[in-house]
């Protein structure tokens, strides 16, 4: 079920947007990023990534932007949980949600802290379209 959820969301997005994948440490964390590079993810950009330090420390430069207003979210039946969980967050009994939103974050901002001009405008794009971009 969530490699097909994962599969829909790369033909959605298309070949063109990069996927990165969590890699968790350890043979297991290695396979898992083998196994959706070569079975799931066959023709997309997708990589595993070896993330480091603790998930508190890699979410501040993302927790430091919702402070400063610039993350919105878009509405959707998942912003409660998300909500529940980043106000929970580090020591709620989940925190899948903020480590991802945190991970997106740091790949976005690969260019010492800004957006790469390529995917902005590709997201800019993309919501445009959607017609969620105000």
């Amino acid at each position: 079920m969530i490699e097909r959820m994962v599969k829909q969301n790369a033909m959605m997005d298309g070949t063109t947007v990069p996927i990165w994948i969590e890699q968790e440490p350890g043979a297991s964390g290695k396979n898992t990023i083998d196994h959706y590079v070569r079975m799931v993810l066959q023709g997309y950009s997708a990589r595993g990534d070896k993330v480091t330090g603790k998930k508190i420390q890699r979410a501040n430069p993302f927790a430091a932007q919702v402070q400063a207003g610039n993350v919105k979210l878009v509405r959707g039946v998942w912003n409660k949980a998300f909500l529940d969980e980043a106000e929970l967050f580090p020591d709620g009994a989940h925190d899948d949600m903020i480590d991802a939103a945190s991970g997106a974050f740091a790949k976005l901002t690969l260019n010492q802290g800004t957006l790469l001009a390529s995917e902005a405008k590709l997201l800019r794009e993309r919501m445009e379209q959607e017609k969620q971009i105000t």
